[in-house]
């Protein structure tokens, strides 16, 4: 007579993992894909004899600094788009905050030098990015009126 037996020991039902709500969101790269390339306060170019020297900044909704960018000199048309990779992203774990990002021609190098000229921007909340608990990786900032556009690349964790 045959006989045999199977011992199950430590078995446990397999399921898929439980998704998690993010608690902090990144900005790991900004990348402009859309500029004004004539001030319309003058309507004429942003710097006298050469293409705009863009950089932007990120700041909270009192105005505090939050993230510079580096320049990017003499940008035209075909420098587009521009992209901005961090190698220390922004991060927040606020979703509801109000934060601004805003694009500037520096002409401090400019002679006469000169306030740098605010080129246009945008204000936003990360939970206007989310939908029906989904979490883009990337989203785009636009209007309709202006020819300034910004994609950003977000990390939720």
């Amino acid at each position: 007579m045959l006989c045999s037996s199977l011992l199950f020991t430590n078995c446990k039902k397999s399921s898929s993992p439980t998704p998690t709500t993010p608690t902090t969101v990144k900005i790991t790269s900004v990348k402009i894909t859309g500029l004004p390339f004539t001030n319309s306060s003058c309507s004429c170019t942003w710097d006298f004899s050469t293409g705009p020297d863009v950089y932007f900044v990120i700041t909270d909704n009192v105005g505090t600094v939050l993230k510079t960018s580096s320049i990017l000199s003499n940008v035209s048309p075909s420098s587009l788009p521009m992209t901005y990779n961090f190698t220390t992203p922004f991060q927040t774990n606020n979703f509801y905050s109000t934060y601004y990002i805003w694009v500037y021609d520096n002409d401090t190098l400019d002679s006469p030098s000169n306030p740098d000229d605010t080129m246009g921007g945008y204000y936003f909340t990360f939970s206007d990015f989310i939908s029906s608990s989904t979490y883009p990786t990337t989203t785009t900032l636009q209007n309709p009126t202006s020819s300034l556009s910004i994609d950003l690349t977000l990390q939720w964790q």
